[in-house]
């Protein structure tokens, strides 16, 4: 929510594009004010172990997001863990899929014994993995190369999430976030013993 790092992004990523929204305000809140407005994509990076904002984790913010979607769209978010505690990827993953019908996961190499991200992808329409890896295989000139680089780079870490029993799903009315990321700063902080 800070206009300093939209600005940064303008600066020292060229995040100038024509079809790029940055805003600096709650999502939630902004997205609710936005009547008739989607978004090809919606990324949110907004999750920052231990805090977190429980009101960007639940089923019903993933059913805004998805109201606020193109028909072909999808929304990506940015989830921290440990090395071995994958907890809050898991049950956003799982809150997620009480909206989308494919979610899929990127994780992230980061440096050993540090905390490190995954990217929880859900499209709001049905799709396999083999569609995403012939699109990722489609991706058409003219993109920036960073993009296409990462892209590329991630297309084999790409896995589909299966179905979570055991994972919590965050609501409004129960989010257990705060229980989720205190296990995992818990195993952060003892260095990965469970």
């Amino acid at each position: 929510m800070d206009p300093e790092i939209i600005a940064l992004g303008q600066t020292l990523f060229e995040a100038n594009w024509p079809n790029y929204t940055a805003v600096a305000a709650d999502g939630r809140r902004w997205l609710a004010q936005q009547p008739g407005v989607a978004f090809d994509v919606i990324a949110i990076d907004a999750y920052r172990p231990p805090y977190i904002p429980f009101h960007l984790t639940t089923v019903e913010f993933f059913a805004l997001v998805n109201e606020h979607l193109t028909e072909n769209g999808v929304v990506a978010v940015n989830v921290g863990r440990t090395d071995t505690n994958y907890a809050l990827v898991e049950a956003v993953a799982a809150t997620l899929q009480q909206v989308f019908p494919s979610v899929f996961v990127i994780d992230e190499p980061g440096p050993p014994a540090m905390l490190a991200n995954s990217l929880v992808v859900a499209t709001r329409q049905p799709t396999t993995l083999a569609k995403v890896h012939r699109n990722i295989a489609m991706l058409p000139d003219g993109l920036p190369a960073e993009f296409t680089a990462f892209v590329q780079d991630a297309a084999p870490r790409i896995r589909p999430v299966a179905a979570q029993p055991d994972a919590p799903i965050f609501t409004d009315d129960r989010s257990q976030v705060e229980q989720v990321v205190h296990s995992l700063i818990m195993d952060f902080m003892l260095g990965g013993a469970d």
